[in-house]
């Protein structure tokens, strides 16, 4: 049976396609839009432009299957609309016209589903677990599949940008005025302890793990050290010509949001003294999955 999880993140709205088997599920494809939904919030809430631009998107993503056998979808939201007061009047606008039921996950769920997908790349695990998102970056502290300690941030990669970076790139004063922010974000919360390691999902994790590699930093993208990472925000914002193409090359869609996504692991690293980040290929869409078919068997 095929499932197809919709993912509607603040800059991107994903769609993963599962077959799942007795033992097991393989991914069949995955195709992403980029939305930007955190750009079109207004005064807390999202725009008419942006509501719109949701339904168009999730009507083509419902065409895909007049060409793909697709059995079951399951739509979820994170921040792109929890971060929205009018977030009950578009969740009923959507399923009225489109005939959809948008399931809006409140942070700890966001949290406890990511690790659950990150549980199935190293197993049972415990220790500092992040997920720089576009609209919020969820820190939790994992122990015997529980949380024990949160200190998320309600602001991601795009809204940072969003609130500091005047043009798409940003300038070094404007990098290092994101990390203040942020470092004043995580001063007001409760002291979770230190951590060696950090596991990480998402996509800003994922694309930073994989321009380091591509940069002859690594031999793998899943892993890399605070150490890479300090060296590789530093040739970002002194605009290193390697850098960038790499950059480009590998996630030209993260280009706005790559500087400022940097800026927040930088400060969660310095803040739990971090010096190893794991990557996970995996996150909160399989886990979404994995707990969906739990719930359903």
């Amino acid at each position: 049976m095929n499932y197809g999880i919709v993912d509607i993140g603040s800059n991107t709205i994903r769609l993963n396609v599962y077959q799942v088997e007795e033992n097991g599920y393989t991914i069949l494809f995955s195709k992403k839009y980029t939305v930007g939904l955190a750009s079109y919030f207004e005064e807390d809430k999202l725009s008419r432009e942006g509501i719109e631009g949701l339904k168009v998107t999730i009507s083509n993503i419902l065409d895909i299957k007049k060409s793909v056998k697709i059995e079951q979808m399951l739509f979820f939201a994170t921040a792109s609309l929890r971060n929205a007061t009018n977030n009950q009047e578009i969740i009923v606008e959507v399923k009225d016209e489109l005939g959809i039921t948008i399931d809006l996950l409140s942070q700890d769920e966001e949290s406890r589903l990511g690790h659950i997908g990150i549980e199935e790349v190293y197993g049972k695990t415990d220790g500092l677990f992040v997920d720089i998102g576009g609209g919020s970056s969820e820190v939790a502290i994992y122990q015997d599949d529980g949380i024990v300690g949160d200190a998320s941030l309600s602001i991601g990669s795009l809204s940072l940008s969003k609130e500091f970076v005047k043009e798409i790139l940003p300038v070094e004063a404007e990098f290092f005025a994101m990390r203040n922010h942020v470092k004043g974000l995580l001063k007001s919360k409760t002291d979770l302890g230190t951590f060696e390691t950090l596991f990480g999902i998402g996509g800003t994790v994922r694309a930073i793990g994989r321009v380091i590699q591509s940069m002859g930093k690594t031999e793998s993208s899943t892993q890399f050290s605070v150490k890479q990472l300090k060296n590789l925000s530093k040739k970002m914002v002194s605009y290193d010509k390697r850098a960038f193409k790499t950059l480009i090359k590998i996630a030209p869609d993260r280009l706005h949001t790559f500087v400022p996504g940097m800026a927040i692991l930088l400060e969660i690293c310095k803040k739990y003294d971090v010096e190893m980040v794991f990557v996970s290929n995996k996150g909160i869409r399989e886990g979404y999955l994995l707990d969906y078919l739990e719930k359903n068997k």
